[in-house]
């Protein structure tokens, strides 16, 4: 089931939005970002991240969208609409992207064009949980579900790897939601001793 979910969530989302940040043509290369009832926004995406939870909290009926909308009620998670690369003509459709900000409280300096981070985090892996449910809630079940979740990750880097899209997205295996922020700043500060590594040379 894992290896289905995980190709149509790699062709229907994951490979159209590498393209996007891969042909992005704003300032500097930058990505244009439009957010419901805030605007535009140029930004300069460093990775896209796929965070693939190994567990789930078993008790909620969707424990993913929960995570989601919390994050989102802290500030932590805003949504927006991507701008389609010219690669994709018509019959794509506008993708909807996460952007992180890993700094709420922060002020947004109007310097330059900003850099960051979009994330996805499957909410088609709720089937997997839900199908596991309907059986059981044994640990022997959850395990199941973690070899489910493994070999969905596995799948989609396969697919970007054999597109020569490895580049732009990571997939990021969490042990629970719980560890997510914590991961994404382990990413960033990656990227940006790597960026400065760059302006160095």
């Amino acid at each position: 089931m894992a290896i289905g979910l995980a190709d149509g969530y790699f062709w229907n989302l994951v490979k159209e939005i590498a393209i996007d940040i891969r042909d992005a043509n704003g300032p500097q290369n930058s990505l244009k970002l439009e957010y419901p009832r805030q605007g535009e926004a140029f930004k300069l995406i460093k990775q896209f991240l796929v965070i693939v939870p190994r567990s789930l909290d078993w008790e909620k009926e969707d424990p993913i969208a929960d995570f989601i909308k919390g994050m989102k009620n802290e500030g932590y998670f805003k949504d927006c609409r991507i701008e389609k690369s010219l690669m994709h003509g018509d019959s794509s459709r506008i993708k909807w992207v996460t952007d992180v900000n890993l700094d709420p409280k922060a002020v947004a300096s109007s310097d330059g064009v900003q850099r960051g981070i979009v994330v996805d985090i499957p909410t088609t892996l709720t089937a997997l949980l839900m199908n596991l449910k309907s059986q059981a809630t044994s640990s022997t079940e959850k395990k199941k579900f973690t070899l489910e979740a493994s070999s969905f990750s596995y799948r989609i880097s396969w697919q970007l790897k054999k597109s020569n899209l490895d580049s732009i997205v990571k997939v990021v295996e969490v042990e629970n939601l719980n560890d997510l922020l914590g991961k994404i700043r382990d990413v960033d500060q990656l990227l940006n001793s790597t960026d400065q590594f760059i302006d160095n040379q």
